[in-house]
């Protein structure tokens, strides 16, 4: 029986999270591979995986800037990061895994761990540090890549788009999974009537850029169309950004809504969604198209791979907020709606469905257990 340790950053549900929990329950399905998975602590991923999945706690090291508080000296975060790696090897000898993925790019010690201990190690990256995340590696961008490239079997990622820019930096081979995105209620056909209620989803932040959303349903406000903005996802109060965004959304028809564990309510609600910022993939276009909404995405990252202009919904041009209104009320007829939401489905389910998730990603191991 073959052993795979998974390594998460975070027990949050977040996309990265959510996407290990689906790889992890296709792969359970399979009576000949024992899962471990590596969690910082007790959290709501434990809910989405399988019963017979082996868990374990262990603190992560965060190599990003700014993780840690500023006040921690070189010499904190070196001990950090050796308490980590100790925890680390301390898991892998209890478990003997054939190989361990590390679910993200944003955290290192079980790479170290298996370089000591002379195990099989993969990345899966699913964002890119500095354009995704608006964040930096404590090492610097060049300096970090080469270092998941040496301490790689190989890698995994989820776009094309990711793909092209790991393999700057990356010399080991890289594989595309094409990651399932599971939804409780997908909907082959919907009735979409009256004027269209908009989401965007995702955490409220800077690099989700829901500012560029509210800054469209203005112009569409001025040029006299009326239509509802939903803004969906977790929120500081009192954070800079959200302030700004209350500013900006005064005498318009924007609400904003808590993060929702369940989703589903929301796209039963939702005619038209909206993803404005750098995707590496686009795990909200994907849901959206399995619920039949058209989606308008930002020209950049992986959502030029999934939306296709004119077929399941709209590029536009990024930082261009009267590029998104224009592309917005080409999609005000109902009829239009339904037939891109149709073609958006028949893509979604097509492409990201289980099969071919567990065909991309157990392909490359096949090469790891026969040495076994």
């Amino acid at each position: 029986m073959h052993k795979i340790l998974f390594v998460s950053h975070s027990s949050g549900m977040a996309g990265g999270e959510r996407s290990l929990a689906e790889i992890v329950s296709a792969i359970a399905k399979q009576n000949d591979t024992k899962i471990g998975v590596v969690l910082p602590g007790k959290g709501q991923l434990e809910t989405l995986l399988p019963e017979k999945v082996s868990l374990f706690y262990c603190e992560q090291f965060w190599w990003i800037k700014k993780w840690y508080p500023e006040k921690y000296s070189k010499r904190d975060l070196f001990w950090i990061l050796r308490y980590c790696i100790s925890s680390a090897r301390k898991i892998i000898k209890d478990f003997s895994p054939d190989v361990i993925i590390t679910n993200t790019s944003v955290i290192c010690s079980f790479a170290i761990a298996a370089k000591i201990e002379k195990k099989h190690h993969c990345w899966h990256i699913r964002e890119l540090v500095e354009k995704n995340l608006q964040a930096n590696f404590m090492l610097g961008n060049w300096l970090s890549m080469k270092i998941i490239s040496a301490l790689s079997d190989y890698v995994y990622v989820n776009s094309d788009f990711l793909l092209k820019e790991c393999s700057r930096y990356i010399k080991k081979d890289i594989y595309k999974v094409r990651q399932q995105v599971f939804c409780k209620q997908e909907s082959l056909d919907r009735s979409c009537l009256g004027k269209p209620k908009i989401s965007i989803i995702g955490a409220v932040s800077p690099h989700k850029a829901q500012d560029e959303a509210v800054k469209a349903f203005k112009i569409l406000k001025k040029n006299g169309t009326e239509m509802e903005l939903f803004i969906v996802g977790w929120h500081n109060e009192k954070n800079d950004y959200y302030q700004k965004l209350r500013e900006l959304a005064v005498d318009t028809n924007v609400h904003f809504i808590q993060f929702l564990e369940d989703v589903n309510s929301i796209y039963s609600e939702t005619d038209i969604v909206l993803v404005c910022s750098c995707e590496s993939f686009g795990r909200v276009a994907i849901e959206a198209m399995k619920h039949s909404i058209p989606v308008v995405a930002a020209n950049v990252g992986g959502s030029v791979e999934l939306i296709k202009n004119g077929y399941n919904g709209y590029l536009y041009e990024k930082n261009n907020p009267e590029d998104l209104a224009n592309k917005i009320m080409l999609l005000q007829n109902p009829d239009i709606r339904n037939e891109m939401g149709h073609n958006g489905y028949m893509f979604a389910t097509g492409n990201y469905n289980e099969e071919n998730m567990i065909n991309d990603f157990m392909q490359p191991l096949s090469k790891i257990f026969g040495t076994h």
